[in-house]
C-alpha cells in the first residue's frame, strides 16, 4: 500500500498530486494522503496511512522533508529540466536524514527523465512512470468551439495559446515571442498562460506587439485551461525541456492541434514528425547552455524553426484539425494516470515486500 504526499490546489504540482492520487486510488493502493506543501502538527485524520511501507512524494523536491521516516521505501516523482539536475537540489536529495538516506529512488515521468536521473542518482533506484491526462481534457463538449474556429479559420484568423510556469527559456517563450514578431500577422492572436510570479515579466516583454497578451494562469482549474485550449486554433509548445510536458497532450486529447517540439519528455509521446497526428513538429537543434543552472545544457530551439511550424499550422490547419479530432479518443483511452502509471506503483508495492 502507498501513501501519497503532495499539493493541494492547483497549478502543475497539485495536477501531478491529483493525477498519482487518481492512479493509487484507482489501483486500490492508497493508504493515504498528506499535505506535504504544510508543515504542523498532525491531527488524528492527517495520521492515515503512515503506515504504508511505500511513500510516493509529489512537487517541490523540498517536500521529501515532511515525510514521514517509518515508511519502508520513499519515492519522488522528480522532472529535470534540463540535461542535468541542480547541484542544490542533488546535493540535498542525497543526503542523510533521521539515520538514513533521504530518499530511496525516483519515479521519472518520461524515458529522457529517466535517463537523467539514472546519470544524476547512480546510487538510487530510477523507475519510468509517465504522467497522464486528467478526464477534462477530452473532445466532445468542445465540439461547437471547435466548429466555429472553422469560419475565423477561413478568414484569415489565426489564435495561438502558449503556457509556461517559468520566466526562463525552458519552454521556449523567448523564442516564440520573437518568431510571432517576425510573422507579425495581422489577424493572428498569440495568448500566453503564465504563472503569476512571472506575469508582469512577459507583459514587459510582449509589449508594443501586435495582438499579443500575456495572463495568469495560478488560479485555473482543468476546467478552465480544456475551454482555453478549445478557444484556440493550435496550442504552441516549443519546448527545450520537459520532465514530460502535459500541456501538449492534454490539448491533443481534446482534440486541438498543437505546435511542439519532440524533445526531451516530450519524445515520450511525441516520437517523431507525423506521430502523434495534428502536430506542426518544430524542430530542434543540438544541446546548448540553458539558464537551468550554471553548466547545465538543453536543445537548442531556433526562431526560424517556430516560424516554419507556424506557419505551416496556419496554411494546413484544417488538416491538422481533422487529425486531432480523429485521434483523440484513442489518446484519451491511452494517457489515463491510472494506466500509464499502475505498472510501476505495483512494481513499488513488491519491492517493498521483498525487503520486509
Amino acid at each position: 500500500m502507498i501513501c501519497l504526499y503532495g499539493q493541494a490546489g492547483v497549478g502543475s504540482f497539485a495536477a501531478v498530486t491529483n493525477g498519482m492520487r487518481e492512479a493509487i486510488e484507482e489501483a486500490g493502493l492508497l493508504a493515504g494522503f498528506q499535505r506535504s506543501d504544510e508543515a504542523g502538527v498532525m491531527d488524528e485524520r492527517s495520521l492515515q496511512g503512515l503506515d504504508a511501507p511505500v511513500a510516493v512524494v509529489c512537487g517541490d523536491p523540498g517536500y521529501v522533508s515532511n515525510v514521514y521516516t517509518g515508511h519502508k521505501l520513499r519515492y519522488l516523482v522528480l522532472a529535470p529540466n534540463s540535461n542535468g539536475i541542480p547541484p542544490i537540489v542533488k546535493a540535498f536529495l542525497t543526503q542523510e536524514h533521521m539515520g538514513r538516506t533521504r530518499l530511496d529512488g525516483f519515479l521519472a515521468p518520461s524515458d529522457w527523465a529517466t535517463e537523467v536521473l539514472r546519470r544524476e542518482f547512480p546510487e538510487h533506484d530510477v523507475i519510468t512512470s509517465p504522467h497522464g491526462v486528467n478526464g477534462a481534457f477530452r473532445y466532445g463538449r468542445n465540439q461547437a468551439m471547435r466548429e466555429a474556429l472553422h469560419a475565423d479559420w477561413h478568414e484569415g484568423k489565426f489564435y495561438v495559446l502558449h503556457v509556461t510556469s517559468t520566466g526562463s527559456d525552458r519552454k521556449g517563450t523567448p523564442q516564440l515571442i520573437e518568431a510571432w514578431r517576425k510573422l507579425d500577422w495581422h489577424k493572428g492572436r498569440l495568448v500566453i498562460y503564465c504563472h503569476p510570479t512571472y506575469l508582469a515579466q512577459h507583459q514587459r516583454v510582449v509589449k508594443g506587439l501586435r495582438n499579443v497578451a500575456a495572463m495568469p494562469t495560478m488560479s485555473m482549474t482543468n476546467e478552465d485551461m480544456y475551454l482555453n485550449y478549445s478557444s484556440a486554433h493550435v496550442v504552441c509548445q516549443p519546448s527545450r525541456a520537459e520532465g514530460f510536458g502535459m500541456v501538449p497532450l492534454e490539448a491533443l486529447c481534446s482534440g486541438v492541434p498543437i505546435v511542439a517540439t519532440g524533445t526531451t519528455g516530450h519524445g515520450q509521446y511525441i516520437k517523431e514528425e507525423g506521430y502523434p497526428l495534428g502536430n506542426a513538429y518544430v524542430y530542434s537543434g543540438d544541446d546548448g547552455p540553458s539558464d537551468d543552472y550554471v553548466g547545465a545544457t538543453a536543445p537548442m530551439v531556433k526562431v526560424d524553426e517556430i516560424c516554419n511550424a507556424l506557419e505551416y499550422a496556419r496554411s494546413e490547419w484544417e488538416m491538422l484539425q481533422a487529425d486531432a479530432k480523429e485521434q483523440a479518443p484513442a489518446l484519451t483511452e491511452k494517457w489515463t494516470w491510472h494506466k500509464q502509471n499502475e505498472p510501476a506503483l505495483r512494481k513499488l508495492v513488491a519491492k517493498a515486500a521483498e525487503d520486509t
